[in-house]
Parts: C-alpha cells; sequence; structure tokens
C-alpha cells in the first residue's frame, strides 16, 4: 500500500537548528526526559558509582561495535550481493 507523505519547507535562521528543534512541543518533553536524568546528572557531578559508569561504557562499547558490524555487513552484502550476516562479527564480543 502506497503512502503519501507530505513536505513542508521552513525556514530556519542560520545556527538555530537546534534552537527550533528543542522548542518545538513534540520535542520538549523528550528531551528533557534525555537530559535531566539521574544517571546523566550524577555522571556530570562525578556521583556516579564507578561501577555503573563502568557499565555503562561496555555497554555502550557493545552497541557502537554491533552497530558497525551491522552496516559493514550491510555495505558487504550490497557490494558482493551476497547475504547479510550481521551475527558473524559479533561472535567474538561474546567470549
Amino acid at each position: 500500500m502506497a503512502r503519501a507523505h507530505t513536505i513542508q519547507l521552513i525556514a530556519i535562521p542560520s545556527g538555530r537548528f537546534i534552537d527550533y528543534l528543542l522548542n518545538r512541543p513534540e520535542v520538549k518533553e523528550a528531551w528533557r526526559q534525555h537530559t535531566e536524568h539521574d544517571f546523566v546528572s550524577r555522571m556530570a557531578n562525578g556521583s556516579l558509582p564507578i561501577d555503573n559508569f563502568k557499565y555503562y561504557l561496555i555497554q555502550d562499547y557493545l552497541y557502537l561495535v554491533s552497530t558497525a558490524c551491522r552496516h559493514a555487513s550491510i555495505r558487504h552484502s550490497d557490494i558482493n550481493k551476497g547475504p547479510v550476516c550481521p551475527g558473524e562479527c559479533l561472535g567474538s564480543l561474546q567470549s
């Protein structure tokens, strides 16, 4: 089923995109929830326990590596016209 999409072009003053975005009602609450979270505040002020920070770093690393693997696999598949197997490069992370 085809869907029709409309695009609205708006004029945003140069260098003001972030201001424009953060002042939109549908963005404000999500931005506040992410930036005023206890984890973020404690990381910023140095009161986050080191074990929590280590766990965060490990999870972030695993996420970034798995995302890079997926992108590489998709690119490889596109070039070689073969199947996409993102799990191949993740095996080394599970040991």
